[in-house]
């Protein structure tokens, strides 16, 4: 991929191009009268300025940025599909694959990877005829013997697989073969219009998490977190990355899944805020997660609106869950975009109508809410009281692993092949 270094022209103010640099490169040069480095390894690409007597541009202005967001489809950037998952539906399968070969053909994508289980393609002729005859790459993989709840690691297993198969340098749409279409809400018409546009490099200042590039989400699934409890809870169905950027989400942590009874979509996009943000951490290690997701977000419509609105009043004046929700939205508008309409998210301080720095008494900025408080507090008291508040509401309240696995319903040995067969 192509960078610009860029900075403001000494006459007009504008932004103007003074370099381009390549990846995989150290470059040296100058921009007016400003020395400029540029050093990438695999982890991340930094760049350096180097003050000179008498400059023209003020070093904090000059900036690093993606090229790629001004050129058009004949960019050097690549996008490749990333397919993931068995065939449940064979016609939804190979109308979904005719579509992308389409968009191959045409210049739009550059490749397609299916990642599934050895075999899996072996009882369907067609679709093997339609993956050989646009030259599909298929990454078929042992099935995992370890089984979670939502196959989370199956789903991680599929997605590191697959992702390894696409070059360093490019952007990859995820999806998979059980969503397609319109029953997943992101029209085949959508898709073209976004990737034929070339606009997608959404460049990362975040210092959450390390990424080159934002990663593109459906609105329908990141909205999910403006209503409910559930923080993180994106559905993985679709979404849009730097290649290298989704590998960093990439999480095999079995226990750390179990210890939190989270979700896949919860263990993928929440890894980073649960190593970042001790009230992050501590608001998951506070309530069942599932339990969440079972009796809180998922069955709304079970409650009166007034036993939901009265909740959520008392909810937000927790400072355990409102600090680990600012950190949920830091973490959202800084790494994260709307693939719906191809823009950057706002940072949203509300809930549920609530504004949530009016509850801010002493006076914290977001990155010191971000981090959390002294860690020897630990939230104690406000987890003892948020989970009072889940149990007087909805009857649930924290996890409470028994020391003896086996009786788990959550984790539990089964078969002698398999480690843990985590069922709930």
């Amino acid at each position: 991929m192509a960078f610009e270094v860029v900075a403001p022209d000494p006459v007009s103010g504008s932004l103007v191009e003074f370099a381009r640099v390549k990846r995989g490169s150290l470059i040296a040069g100058t921009v007016a009268t400003v020395p400029f480095t540029i050093y990438e390894d695999t982890d991340h690409i930094e760049f350096r300025v180097l003050p000179t007597v008498g400059a023209d541009v003020s070093i904090n202005s000059i900036e690093l940025r993606a090229a790629s967001r001004k050129h058009d489809n004949s960019t050097d950037v690549p996008v490749w599909v990333l397919v993931t998952g068995t065939v449940r539906d064979e016609l939804a399968v190979a109308s979904k694959l005719r579509f992308l070969a389409d968009l191959k053909s045409n210049g739009t994508i550059a490749q397609v990877v299916l990642s599934t289980w050895t075999g899996e393609y072996d009882g369907y002729p067609e679709l093997k005829e339609l993956i050989a005859a646009n030259k599909f790459e298929i990454v078929q993989s042992p099935e995992p013997d370890l089984v979670c709840l939502g196959h989370f690691i199956h789903q991680m297993t599929a997605l590191d697989n697959g992702l390894s198969r696409c070059p360093d340098d490019s952007f990859v749409l995820k999806t998979r073969t059980d969503k397609s279409g319109e029953a997943e809400g992101f029209h085949e018409y959508k898709v073209e219009q976004f990737l034929k546009r070339r606009d997608f490099a959404h460049v990362c200042k975040s210092t959450i998490h390390p990424q080159n590039f934002k990663i593109g989400l459906r609105s329908p699934y990141w909205e999910h977190s403006a209503t409910g409890p559930s923080l993180c809870m994106w559905h993985d169905q679709t979404y849009f990355g730097y290649k290298t950027d989704l590998q960093r989400l990439v999480n095999f942590n079995v226990m750390s899944f179990d210890l939190f009874h989270s979700t896949p979509e919860q263990a993928f996009f929440g890894q980073p805020l649960l190593n970042k943000s001790l009230a992050f951490r501590s608001y998951f290690r506070a309530v069942d997660q599932y339990d969440i997701l079972l009796h809180v977000t998922w069955n709304h419509s079970k409650s009166s609106d007034h036993k939901i609105e009265e909740f959520s009043s008392r909810l937000v004046q927790n400072k355990l869950f409102r600090d680990a929700l600012l950190a949920e939205r830091l973490y959202m508008a800084g790494c994260f975009f709307n693939l719906d309409t191809n823009q950057d998210l706002s940072l949203d301080l509300t809930f549920r109508g609530h504004d949530l720095m009016s509850y801010n008494e002493t006076g914290s900025d977001l990155e010191e809410i971000l981090r959390g408080r002294d860690p020897a507090a630990d939230y104690r008291i406000e987890t003892a009281e948020l989970q009072a508040l889940f149990l007087h509401f909805f009857g649930i309240g924290s996890r409470n692993t028994p020391s003896d696995t086996s009786q788990s319903p959550y984790l539990t040995t089964t078969l002698p092949k398999k480690i843990y067969n985590l069922k709930r």
